[in-house]
């Protein structure tokens, strides 16, 4: 008997992301289709109950309906519910990068709190964005920022990683470099620039400490190399 476990587990890999709604291409070769799998699994946040946490400088936002989707969004974390339709719709395009997410591990959710018309398994898509650092056991809320305003600044606003700093050190200690690292700031344009170019930056918070990629770390083929991992029943 011949086993062919490559094309197995290629099979598997298109039935999985298939079953969780994603766009495949099934005449992928296994090792694009392992790349679609890492990515959609690094993007997608696994349904646990979680312990959410407000930085000292979160302000809510001030329309009804926004605030009903961020209570809506606490509600799902805090019960372990399955949160994907907060994310951004190109999660299941699974070749789509999310720049925020994939330098500093950061997520941005919509606060619709009803189901979105063109697409009724997320929710309704919204200007302001709840930004947030998600671990295994906590949320960590950041802030409400506009989507004009972080296309604007490129996502790449240094402030996230001071606000993490300022509020949960303990939280990013892992990606915290050891000993003296020389170099200035970046102000955030040059952030950018180098994130638009595929580039891999150590950042220094106003104290002085530098910290490595939170997001882990990208090839110049924009691929992102961190493990991923997945649960199957």
């Amino acid at each position: 008997m011949k086993v062919d476990f490559n094309n197995d587990f290629r099979l598997f890999v298109i039935s999985f992301l298939q079953d969780e709604g994603c766009m495949v291409d099934i005449d992928s070769d296994l090792r694009k289709l392992a790349y679609q799998l890492c990515t959609y699994l690094e993007h997608k946040i696994r349904p646990t109950p979680r312990s959410i946490f407000v930085s000292n400088v979160f302000n809510p936002p001030s329309e009804t309906e926004h605030l009903q989707g961020l209570k809506n969004l606490e509600t799902d974390l805090g019960m372990g519910n399955d949160i994907t339709k907060y994310l951004h719709k190109p999660l299941l395009k699974t070749n789509e990068k999310d720049g925020l997410l994939n330098h500093w591990g950061i997520h941005h959710f919509h606060l619709g709190h009803c189901p979105d018309e063109k697409d009724p398994r997320f929710v309704k898509r919204t200007g302001p964005l709840l930004l947030a650092r998600v671990t295994e056991d906590s949320a960590y809320f950041i802030g409400v920022y506009s989507h004009n305003e972080l296309s604007e600044r490129c996502w790449a606003i240094s402030e996230l990683i001071e606000i993490l700093h300022r509020n949960w050190p303990e939280s990013i200690s892992n990606y915290k470099m050891k000993g003296n690292v020389s170099g200035d700031r970046l102000p955030d344009d040059k952030l950018a620039a180098i994130w638009k170019n595929r580039g891999n930056v150590i950042w220094k918070t106003e104290d002085g400490t530098a910290y490595g990629m939170l997001g882990g770390v990208l090839t110049v083929l924009a691929v992102q190399r961190r493990p991923c991992a997945m649960q199957t029943e």
